[in-house]
């Protein structure tokens, strides 16, 4: 999409990097200069990761103060969200729902146990919003996640 935009309204030429799998190898990218944009960036985990922040629930602090950082600590820039949403959500088989009956994450809690979650790696150890964070809130672990 990015790379779209810059050369349909530009005349400069782009090239994709698709192994970028991660905000931190993103961030690196960045500043070894090999990546000159990094397209899809969240501000929960920069702000916790990269920067080593502590969570912020507003999401207009979290990107002011992401955006604010980044350009004093990296001189980098950041512009305005596309729009989109990235919250988590948990997904399960059909079968798995109606066999627990399942249809929110609290009706997790009485089969957890029994289940192995599928997780994206930068969750399973992110601070505040991550896996800790969710079994402080909802009360339950899982009987083992997989990144």
């Amino acid at each position: 999409l990015v790379a779209g935009m810059v050369e349909h309204y530009t005349d400069k030429n782009t090239a994709i990097i698709n192994n970028l799998a991660t905000t931190t190898i993103n961030h690196q990218a960045m500043m070894n200069g090999d990546a000159s944009i990094s397209a899809a960036r969240y501000t929960g985990t920069d702000l916790t990761t990269t920067l080593n922040l502590p969570p912020e629930k507003d999401p207009k602090k979290a990107f002011a103060t992401v955006k604010d950082e980044f350009e004093k600590r990296y001189g980098q820039t950041w512009f305005p969200s596309y729009g989109f949403e990235n919250t988590y959500v948990f997904l399960v088989r059909k079968d798995t729902a109606q066999k627990y009956h399942l249809s929110k994450v609290s009706d997790l809690k009485n089969v957890a146990d029994e289940l192995v979650a599928g997780v994206d790696t930068s969750w399973i150890n992110r601070k505040g919003d991550g896996y800790d964070g969710f079994q402080e809130t909802y009360g339950f672990s899982f009987n083992s996640i997989l990144p």
